[in-house]
């Protein structure tokens, strides 16, 4: 990704004063040299915005540094060298975009959604890749004013400053958003082949997605540009440096199935394990999690040996941790939030003990952000101890029990294990109706159960299809409870 990897472009950039025949870069300066360009041409964009404010900003004049045959030893060093200030600056790009956009996490309705304007984890992440890629190429990539007549509103010479922003950016929108798309279907689809490994997974990922922001990048470009396509030799080339664009993102989690950075890579199921995963009991599944469900809170003690004021002190404590976890949850640190819940977690099971009904919407938050940064293994534990301590406590036939029930469903959706994502949300339907019939939901539970459960057995359908189970599939989809008048039909 020599300089233009800024640009996405699949030729370097050229000194317009440099010799015709400037003598060829070691591969060490090849890596150097793409790297200072890169730098270079960021602060060109960012020097053009502020010129146009009246900062009067000199612009850096770019190295020499010619073409490369792709795939060849110079071609790597000048990918690696634009890499090396390019995927920095797209993490801070999209670390901004997340914090802006944090607010939507509260609309996120967990698991399988049939509905187009159903917000889901999934379009929630597509929505910050895609406004990633119009920040990034609007503010860091140096305007080329060189437009067709035919779509500028300025003529051939594009205008102004303004548009060629507003050019970029939507070409910057359209390709991190194909590469979203691609990149995780290619993804999931990997991943349901238990041959396949996740690091595996999470470079085929990389590669189709790379592969279609480069191509995409390319052709609205020169739509945009010249009012043409591009030739094959050029698109190659620039799916092969959105390739390596692509597996640099993937490889850190910005783009998987789902967005969820485990990609559902971790250990794929084929189709026979996907029938088996469907078609597992309650009565299995129960004695499932039982068995695992202690695995999160192993490693934290009570100690009996407390006063009633130590006790109350360290319960103020994680009160306040759960406090800030929260917010800074919903702020995306999803890190940090879970170092938080940690030690509330700690402090909780030291002043009560490892079965504490306070202990479970802790769990819950733990499986939620460990869901988010993509470590579902680690996420289900937690959701397994906090729905082991909601059984205790509230009984199986439970809103909270049924709660719980929705978000493992989620997270075993989000890691691609459809059939186990189906039977955690038929626990939760199962769960909800018997509590219902039992009068044991509080008037909030009921009204959200009513009005939530012919989406729910839409998603449950939805689920059986994906993880093979077509006639259970048809059996709920034929058992969705006719809509009121006032909603439309989900089937």
């Amino acid at each position: 990704m020599n300089m233009h990897a800024a640009e996405f472009d699949p030729k370097p950039p050229e000194r317009v004063d440099s010799p015709a025949a400037a003598p060829p870069l070691s591969l060490l300066g090849e890596l150097t040299t793409a790297a200072s360009n890169q730098g270079k041409s960021i602060y060109n964009a960012v020097a053009e915005i502020s010129n146009a404010a009246g900062a009067h900003l000199s612009k850096a004049t770019l190295e020499n540094q010619g073409d490369a045959t792709t795939f060849s030893p110079r071609w790597f060093m000048q990918e690696a060298g634009s890499l090396a200030v390019t995927l920095p600056m797209v993490l801070l790009t999209h670390k901004g975009v997340a914090a802006l956009t944090a607010p939507l996490e509260a609309s996120v309705v967990e698991g399988a959604s049939a509905k187009a304007w159903t917000m889901s984890a999934e379009k929630l992440s597509l929505t910050r890749l895609t406004a990633t890629g119009v920040a990034y190429e609007g503010l860091f990539k140096p305007s080329n004013l060189a437009t067709s007549p035919a779509i500028s509103p300025s003529g051939a010479d594009g205008g102004s400053l303004a548009w060629s922003r507003l050019k970029q950016g939507a070409e910057g929108g359209l390709s991190f958003l194909a590469m979203g798309v691609v990149g995780s279907k290619a993804g999931e689809a990997l991943s349901r082949y238990e041959m396949t490994s996740g690091a595996l997974a999470r470079a085929g990922t990389g590669i189709a997605g790379g592969g279609a922001f480069g191509l995409v990048h390319l052709q609205s470009k020169e739509l945009f540009d010249h009012g043409r396509s591009a030739g094959m030799g050029k698109s190659f080339d620039a799916m092969a440096r959105g390739a390596v664009l692509g597996t640099a993102l993937s490889s850190i989690g910005m783009i998987q199935p789902g967005l969820s950075s485990e990609l559902a890579a971790v250990r794929g199921k084929s189709a026979a394990a996907a029938d088996v995963g469907a078609g597992v009991s309650l009565k299995d599944m129960q004695m499932s999690e039982a068995a695992g469900s202690s695995d999160f809170l192993s490693a934290f003690k009570q100690d009996r040996s407390l006063s009633p004021e130590a006790a109350n002190t360290l319960l103020s404590r994680a009160k306040n941790d759960v406090n800030v976890g929260s917010n800074i949850a919903r702020s995306g640190e999803h890190e940090e939030a879970v170092s938080h819940f940690n030690k509330a977690i700690e402090a909780i099971v030291r002043a009560r003990g490892p079965e504490h009904p306070t202990l479970a919407p802790v769990l819950g938050s733990i499986a939620r952000s460990e869901m988010f940064l993509g470590n579902s293994g680690r996420a289900l534990e937690a959701a397994r101890a906090a729905l082991k301590i909601n059984r205790a406590t509230f009984g199986e036939s439970s809103g909270e029990s049924a709660s719980t029930y929705d978000q493992i469903s989620a997270i075993h959706q989000r890691a691609g294990h459809y059939g186990e994502a189906a039977t955690a949300l038929d626990n939760s339907l199962t769960a909800g109706r018997s509590a219902l019939a039992e009068g044991r939901l509080s008037d909030l539970q009921k009204q959200e159960f009513e009005r939530t459960v012919r989406e729910r057995m839409s998603s449950l359908s939805s689920l059986y299809t994906k993880a093979g189970s077509v006639e259970k599939a048809a059996q709920v989809r034929a058992a969705i409870p006719p809509a009121p008048p006032d909603l439309p039909e989900v089937r």
